[in-house]
């Protein structure tokens, strides 16, 4: 049996470790906190609770990466909903991000445009990481599949090529 060493016990390493383990591997996980997460994890420091990164997770949608992963090792992870998502506080107003993005639409009402698009675009991206696709391909046959799975998808995986060489700052910008 082979043995594996997984340095980090965030996501993508516990992810990891339980796919290995699962196909027969001997696997490690190594972390050097106390507890597991990585950047998706709360810590307590003079009586504040801080989070540390990537708290908020998506890809539990119908074949998203971690409906996927939930499949493959045959568990559900205590997802739990939260509406909103965040807030931010302003100095002059706070925004709730909501599942229908109510109120940063009444409180930004020229960005309409943007989150349509937006939407569009995350769904076009949730439909390619199902596709568990190899990138970036490693040899002429992944280079193959990647061909294939874009010949399949055109055109309507085009649109999304102009947004791959712009910021979010830059996109705001050209819906005004």
């Amino acid at each position: 049996m082979s043995k594996i060493i997984i340095i980090g016990a965030g996501i993508g390493g516990l992810t990891s470790a339980a796919l290995l383990q699962q196909a027969g591997y001997q696997v490690t996980v190594l972390e050097a906190q106390s507890y597991p997460g990585g950047c998706a994890s709360t810590y307590y420091h003079q009586g504040f609770r801080f989070e540390s990164g990537a708290t908020v997770v998506g890809g539990f949608q119908h074949n998203g990466p971690h409906a996927l992963i939930e499949n493959q090792l045959n568990m559900k992870f205590p997802v739990r909903r939260h509406d909103p998502a965040w807030v931010t506080h302003l100095p002059d107003r706070s925004v709730a991000l909501t599942a229908d993005n109510t109120d940063v639409l009444k409180k930004f009402p020229n960005t309409a445009k943007f989150w349509q698009q937006q939407q569009t675009i995350a769904a076009l991206a949730w439909e390619l990481s199902a596709q568990c696709l190899p990138f970036p391909p490693r040899s002429s046959t992944e280079m193959l599949q990647l061909i294939k799975v874009g010949l399949r998808n055109f055109p309507q995986d085009l649109r999304i090529i102009p947004f791959a060489f712009m910021s979010v700052y830059q996109w705001l910008k050209w819906h005004g």
